[in-house]
């Protein structure tokens, strides 16, 4: 399509611009003409002009579809972080929301704890009073009492007439008996007020709340309903999955046997392929083998087989793994056999299954 389209024949040699460039140097990345050639390139890989058009054409689609592809996890990931910015503001209202809430409520309860503390030492204020103010009556009372007693026996001491003097004397003796008022030995003070310190464990503090992106690792998975609306957490959607891995075992809406029987086959395949200087090796009896191949290679296929729901097709699928990896390297005739009967009868390959 593009040699149709484009005339490779007429391009002028960049270094030698009275000649036409003829190939190209796949090693300098350059267009030469036959003086190119003799002198610098001679020994270099050339190709012809559309060949290295095309090439270049196909690396140029092959990294335009990369860009696409990374322009799609970019506006990807944009889309997410203006996810999460629109579900931290959200947060950050609400929290602020909280937080003058809390405000008000704590100014409420200080002024209230304030107030009580107020009327209880007024109350303690005037129960002391009371007490004091009490003995402080029953004294002045005495006092008087008692000014007015020392001023009779003064004027009965002062008497000239004897007659007069024993006939008082009697009654005035009496007076000078009187006894002081009784006060109590102490006084309870009023409360003293000792102030205390708020802190965040009182009123309230702010906790780590984990990575704004935390929710991006939960996944939910819906089986046997018809409900569509969108799982969030703290206004987070959390993303819907067809399946999941879970200890190693693929788990689907569908159920998840034929899903996981090919996530262990790959894995299976892949410690096949690490083992292969193993079953090329000619150091090594075929039964060795095969029992690195049942501990290394078997044991991976049938990963918590025990859950599998087994069909003819899946059965099968598992035969013809096994059968394919055991014939590869010709292991010994007898331990074949004595292998391959669990793969070519699917109650044996049950009955194995089993008994793992």
């Amino acid at each position: 399509m593009y040699r149709e389209e484009m005339d490779f024949t007429n391009i002028k040699c960049a270094e030698h611009t009275e000649q036409v460039s003829c190939l190209y140097c796949s090693k300098c990345q350059i267009l030469v003409c036959p003086t190119c050639i003799m002198k610098v390139h001679k020994k270099h890989d050339l190709i012809e002009i559309s060949d290295a058009y095309n090439i270049k054409v196909k690396m140029l689609k092959k990294g335009q579809s990369k860009m696409a592809k990374s322009n799609s996890k970019i506006n990807t990931k944009k889309d997410e972080l203006n996810k999460l910015v629109s579900a931290e503001n959200i947060k950050y209202n609400k929290e602020k929301q909280n937080i003058r809430s809390h405000e008000e409520t704590v100014k409420e309860q200080v002024e209230q704890y304030f107030k009580e503390l107020k009327n209880k030492l007024e109350q303690s204020h005037e129960t002391v009073l009371t007490l004091v103010r009490s003995d402080l009556n029953a004294i002045s009372l005495f006092t008087t009492q008692k000014e007015d007693r020392i001023n009779k026996v003064q004027n009965c001491i002062a008497l000239s007439n004897a007659s007069e003097f024993f006939k008082e004397v009697k009654q005035i003796e009496k007076l000078t008996e009187t006894q002081e008022p009784r006060t109590k030995p102490c006084y309870t003070s009023s409360p003293k007020f000792v102030p205390g310190y708020l802190n965040q464990s009182n009123i309230g503090m702010l906790q780590d709340d984990g990575n704004l992106d935390k929710c991006k690792k939960t996944k939910s998975m819906r089986v046997n309903t018809n409900q569509l609306n969108k799982t969030k957490v703290r206004d987070a959607e959390i993303e819907d999955v067809r399946e999941f891995t879970y200890l190693g075992s693929v788990i689907s809406t569908s159920g998840g046997t034929d899903e996981d029987i090919q996530s262990r086959k790959r894995k299976a395949q892949q410690a096949f392929a690490i083992l292969k200087p193993v079953w090329r090796s000619k150091a090594l009896r075929s039964n060795t083998k095969i029992r690195i191949f049942n501990s290394n290679v078997k044991s991976i296929l049938l990963y918590g087989s025990e859950t599998w729901r087994l069909t003819a097709a899946s059965t099968k699928t598992l035969q013809v793994f096994m059968n394919r990896k055991i014939m590869v390297y010709r292991m010994n005739k007898t331990g074949i056999n004595a292998k391959h009967r669990y793969f070519q009868e699917p109650r044996l390959l049950q009955e194995y299954i089993n008994a793992l």
